[in-house]
């Protein structure tokens, strides 16, 4: 499936520290403090619906997965819907990929966002079985 193909080239570049280069130009958010908390690094990858980045949680000196919508999707409920719903089925048990869900909120733009904790532990077996984060 093409969707989990997605997802485990994002966490494999999450876990090897690798960076995308054809997607470095949208990298609008790298260096902007979330919520005074989680300092985004760089772009992981973009989909449809939303972008990927890794960061940093400067309270607990963890890195993190944040998944943010694309801004020009605020508008539309429907969208809103589907992320909030994605965001809700982040969980271990699901994703074995993601330790935990730190954080679901909004930017000051509208746009909702999902923090997320990796797993130290992710082997191939698991990225393979992870969701799509990104569409």
């Amino acid at each position: 499936m093409q969707i989990t193909s997605t997802i485990s080239t994002i966490i494999n570049h999450f876990l090897n520290d690798q960076t995308d280069a054809s997607t470095a130009s949208t990298n609008t958010l790298v260096g902007v403090a979330i919520n005074k908390r989680y300092r985004v690094t760089e772009l992981v990858g973009a989909g449809e619906t939303s972008c990927l980045y890794k960061g940093f949680d400067r309270y607990s000196d963890r890195k993190v997965l944040i998944k943010i919508l694309h801004r020009h999707l605020v508008s539309s409920r429907k969208s809103l819907d589907l992320f909030e719903r994605e965001a809700q089925e982040i969980t271990p048990a699901t994703y074995p990929a993601i330790k935990s869900v730190l954080e679901k909120h909004m930017l000051c733009t509208g746009q909702p966002y999902v923090v997320m904790e990796c797993s130290n532990a992710v082997d191939t077996a698991d990225k393979k079985e992870a969701a799509a984060f990104v569409q």
